[in-house]
């Protein structure tokens, strides 16, 4: 029993090391090159869906991102704007019923076989300006994620590829608001009061 243990431990960590996710790029956020912000902006994120409770730190992911940009005076569903984004991220899969097995049997074992996921993030944004739909932006990226009981704390810490991937839509939908100047721009020394971000 005890070599048994321990030829399925060996066994396990042999697969660990052969099932790996390749890790995403990060994509930058664009400098403006001055001290300029946009506008004060309403944000909404997935305001028309109903959310699972598992689903939530997904649409954190994607304030937080907004935030740490930092390349608004003012952001969130709280800010009264001519301007607003609204922001709707869904999550598809590209596992097939191969992937799908592999999922059921690792979560027999507890992910100590582990098993790879195959997703897509999708994030759709209609653009706003005085009530008049002005611009829809659609991105998507592809990511893999490993699901194994070896993995999981640094994936908890860290966020795997999936939140990365969040990061990377948002950044990618802020450089382009820059980039197409749709957004008036305003130096902070401008602003009376500056309140601090939020979604």
């Amino acid at each position: 029993m005890h070599n048994t243990l321990k030829l399925f431990i060996v066994s396990a960590l042999i697969f660990v090391s052969g099932c790996t996710a390749a890790k995403l790029d990060r994509i930058a956020l664009n400098s403006s090159g001055d001290d300029s912000k946009l506008v004060p902006t309403t944000v909404f994120i997935n305001r028309g869906s109903p959310v699972a409770r598992f689903y939530v730190n997904r649409l954190e992911a994607v304030n937080n991102a907004i935030v740490k940009s930092g390349i608004f005076l003012d952001a969130g569903s709280h800010v009264r704007s001519p301007y607003v984004l609204d922001i709707n991220l869904e999550r598809d899969t590209h596992d097939n019923a191969a992937d799908s097995a592999a999922q059921i049997l690792s979560a027999g074992t507890l992910f100590l076989l582990p098993s790879k996921v195959h997703n897509i993030n999708k994030l759709n944004v209609d653009f706003y300006a005085y009530g008049t739909l002005v611009k829809r932006y659609e991105y998507a990226e592809d990511y893999e994620e490993v699901l194994s009981i070896f993995n999981m704390k640094k994936q908890h810490e860290e966020g795997g590829n999936e939140f990365l991937s969040i990061e990377n839509l948002v950044n990618t939908l802020l450089n382009d608001v820059q980039q197409d100047a749709l957004i008036p721009r305003l130096k902070p020394s401008n602003v009376t009061h500056r309140p601090k971000t939020a979604i």
